[in-house]
């Protein structure tokens, strides 16, 4: 008699039931358990190793003697039930298959699912997209029809791992994962490569403006800042293109290709910054048609704010970024501000510039307290004219106002002069830029040897130690950085230390007792644009 349950797990009871069922060489042992079952059905011949006959008909019907060993209960010679312990396991063990089957058969879409998809983002994994892809690049080639692939890599993620903890990690690539997904069409495959790289399949592409615009759409789709436990976090990718055949008639070429053209992007995105040649006006040209063409500048739109980091040194965060002017001359190229500024301190154009900064600087603390990040500082550079003003706490409180940012989160960098000539006048309008809620650092401090009395009785909030302190090696410096940090620190300001190129500078700010740093080697200057997450996180010199 053949039992079958019937559900999706048909073949494992086929099979585990065959396992428990005899086999030909278990036909002696299966003649002594008949024998046994025939005796506690009644017969008084304990030899018998045959069935025994059937009884006479009566009036109710018999069962053959298979059936009567699965229906009904054995009977012993008074009439009551018999003990059998072969048959009792045996149903125990039809009703575990029975229930295990079942189990199996509801749990084969899960384990299908699983063995197809990324377990974190729910994308396919590496095994279903090279599967699918596979049967596209097939029906390209029979229908002669274009193709492209797409590597993914986010450009910074580990140091949200890092900051924020591998739980934010997740959350982040949950979010990435569906936003890629929105961002193509049905018919386009993505997938999670691995760790923070995707892969995408873009079937029927029209050609390689296709793919690239495809792939800005991408980009777009992750520059909204991602809302992560309570912090906002941006980020960007480089992406790399292959297209077939072009680039390769097999998906393994194909990726190779597109993993190649990844990593030049990122490095071309790198150097952007020093694509266009940073030169000096007076050095390029006739300094009086650059003066007459910095009156024009600003009406033009060709200033720009880039921003540095600034590390605390005891926390190896970020707790302030400083904004740099630059001028992107459409003839020179990005222009630094040591390069043009004293020309428009002679044009008397100083005024609408420190304007300009000032307001452009109060919308990027605004921007910052808006995607989560307010409590990190902007730092702004005033020049001694431009705080001489008599309108000077008037315009920068407007600017304020204007943009939506809090006072409290700008800081201003005065140049020492302003103390060393009159320290009085300073005083008086550092306690108006205090009362109305702006943090004021002194810059370059040590170029002038100012009175150190006078910085314990001023309201500052930092002292920048001057580049060529840092840079300088003798034991001198050494001990004047020290004395300068010792007297911040008794005075309960805050000293940092500029400039820092080279992992001895660090080291020497660090053993001084510096309470912050800035330089090349912690962070380089990135326009507004570029300034997400990553660039705000400890570098890796920092660790």
């Amino acid at each position: 008699m053949v039992l079958r349950l019937r559900s999706s797990g048909d073949r494992l009871t086929t099979y585990l039931l065959g396992k428990l069922g005899p086999t030909p060489s278990e036909q002696a042992r299966k003649a002594e358990r008949r024998s046994r079952i025939l005796r506690q059905l009644g017969t008084s011949d304990p030899n018998l190793s045959e069935p025994m006959p059937p009884a006479e008909p009566t009036t109710q019907p018999t069962q053959p003697a298979g059936a009567q060993l699965l229906c009904q209960p054995p009977q012993n010679g008074s009439g009551g039930l018999a003990s059998n312990p072969d048959l009792d396991l045996r149903k125990a063990a039809l009703e575990r298959l029975a229930v295990m089957s079942s189990q199996y058969g509801a749990l084969d879409p899960e384990l299908s699912y699983r063995a197809h998809h990324d377990a974190l983002t729910g994308l396919p994994n590496r095994h279903a997209f090279e599967e699918r892809t596979n049967h596209g690049l097939a029906y390209a080639r029979r229908y002669g029809r274009p193709m492209a692939i797409l590597f993914i890599d986010l450009d910074g993620f580990k140091t949200v791992n890092d900051s924020l903890g591998h739980a934010a990690g997740d959350a982040v690539l949950r979010e990435v994962a569906q936003r890629l997904r929105s961002a193509l069409r049905e018919s386009d495959i993505i997938a999670r490569w691995g760790g923070d790289e995707f892969v995408a399949a873009l079937l029927e592409v029209g050609s390689e403006h296709d793919a690239a615009r495809a792939a800005q759409k991408l980009m777009d789709a992750l520059k909204e800042p991602l809302s992560v436990e309570g912090q906002q976090i941006c980020l960007s990718a480089s992406i790399g293109i292959s297209l077939y055949p072009e680039d390769g008639t097999d998906l393994s070429s194909l990726l190779r290709k597109a993993d190649q053209e990844m990593y030049e992007s990122r490095s071309r995105t790198r150097q952007a910054l020093s694509k266009r040649p940073v030169v000096d006006p007076m050095q390029a040209g006739d300094p009086r048609l650059i003066e007459s063409q910095l009156k024009f500048a600003l009406q033009r739109g060709e200033f720009h704010l880039y921003y540095q980091p600034q590390f605390d040194l005891h926390t190896n965060r970020v707790y302030a970024i400083e904004a740099l002017i630059r001028w992107d001359h459409p003839r020179l190229g990005m222009l630094q501000a040591g390069s043009f500024l004293p020309l428009a301190q002679r044009s008397r154009l100083m005024p609408d510039i420190s304007a300009w900064t000032m307001a452009a600087a109060s919308r990027q603390a605004a921007r910052l307290k808006a995607t989560g990040l307010g409590q990190i500082r902007v730092a702004v550079n005033i020049s001694a004219s431009q705080f001489a003003a008599g309108d000077f706490v008037t315009t920068l409180g407007r600017a304020l106002d204007a943009a939506g940012a809090e006072p409290e989160f700008l800081e201003l960098d005065l140049p020492e002069v302003v103390l060393a000539e009159d320290w009085q006048t300073a005083l008086h309008k550092l306690n108006q830029l205090r009362g109305l809620g702006v943090h004021v650092s002194v810059d370059d401090f040590g170029s002038l040897f100012t009175s150190l009395d006078y910085v314990q009785r001023l309201p500052l909030s930092g002292l920048k130690l001057d580049q060529r302190l840092v840079r300088g090696t003798q034991d001198q410096q050494s001990l004047l950085i020290q004395s300068i940090i010792a007297l911040a620190q008794t005075a309960g300001i805050r000293a940092i230390a500029e400039g820092i190129e080279t992992a001895q500078q660090l080291q020497l700010v660090r053993n001084a007792g510096c309470d912050g740093a800035q330089g090349y080697l912690l962070g380089m200057p990135v326009p507004a644009e570029e300034l997400h997450l990553a660039s705000l996180l400890p570098a890796a010199s920092l660790q």
